[in-house]
């Protein structure tokens, strides 16, 4: 507690208005956080199914987390290839898929995929168990596939 107050105090010592700071991630961002990695080496495309709507703040930080962890661990681990984030609305449930596919001589040069999960996924699986979600995580051919469903009610955007 005492390391969060100071970083808090630094802050506001340093002349920034705590109005000034960043609002809570949501998935309204996460068409800029896609945006913001385009014209790369990966190819990215982002596609919505179901019903869109407000899911709570809870649900939404952690499904924008979901995304941009999954998008830092495919720019970081994939030379080029292709990529999809999918955020498929359910009537209980929200899916969020994240694929990646290489390409081209990575292909034929990519490494073995390490079965060690990093902090990220470890932290990632964390967040989701606190939601009652699930999280999984492995490699696909040529790729990696990440999955996590987050429980959320039809009538969400309505609390």
């Amino acid at each position: 507690m005492r390391n969060l107050l100071n970083v808090l105090r630094d802050r506001n010592s340093a002349g920034q208005d705590p109005m000034d700071w960043q609002p809570t991630p949501s998935l309204d961002g996460v068409d800029k956080l896609v945006e913001s990695v385009r014209g790369g080496r990966v190819v990215w495309k982002l596609d919505r199914r179901g019903q869109v709507r407000e899911l709570g703040s809870g649900v939404e930080m952690t499904a924008y987390r979901i995304v941009q962890e999954a998008m830092t661990n495919v720019l970081k681990h994939v030379g080029s290839g292709r990529a999809r984030v999918l955020l498929d609305y359910g009537p209980d449930a929200l899916r969020i898929e994240v694929t990646n596919h290489l390409g081209g001589l990575d292909v034929v040069e990519a490494r073995p995929v390490s079965q060690q999960s990093g902090h990220g996924l470890i932290g990632l699986r964390e967040r989701i168990a606190l939601l009652g979600g699930t999280l999984t995580a492995h490699p696909v051919l040529n790729g990696f596939h990440l999955e996590a469903v987050l429980p959320c009610a039809e009538n969400s955007d309505l609390s």
